[in-house]
């Protein structure tokens, strides 16, 4: 699964990261520049803006199901969107937790831009 965020940065403070990043990238000892690497990468990726996740796989990777389960009850809308028969899309979204018993599905046979936008419209 992977998962997509942002934050805003400052110009004057991305500058000063990426000059930390440079230098780190070029201490001679690998554990000692790996561990230095890790930290700055931990240090711009906290307080981020959750955007979205996605996973593309032909297996179902572990803890997909708790993971939907988690983003379902912050209420964070979850869409499944496959090219598979419908059959097929259905046992996966049941196995991962995002079809259960009370949703409805839509199914849009279209290629027509213009169909499908009205289509969607029609369902949001």
């Amino acid at each position: 699964m992977i998962s997509f965020a942002y934050k805003p940065l400052f110009e004057d403070y991305y500058k000063r990261w990426k000059d930390k990043l440079l230098k780190a990238q070029k201490i001679s000892a690998n554990e000692d520049r790996q561990k230095k690497i890790q930290q700055l990468y931990q240090e711009i990726e906290k307080n981020l803006n959750y955007l979205g996740s996605t996973a593309i796989s032909d297996e179902l990777q572990d803890y997909v199901p708790l993971i939907i389960n988690d983003f379902k009850k912050a209420n964070i809308k979850v869409w499944m969107i496959t090219g598979d028969k419908k059959e097929t899309a259905e046992k996966i979204g049941v196995v991962s937790n995002i079809l259960d018993k009370k949703h409805i599905i839509f199914q849009i046979e279209s290629t027509e831009k213009s169909l499908i936008r009205l289509t969607l419209l029609g369902i949001i």
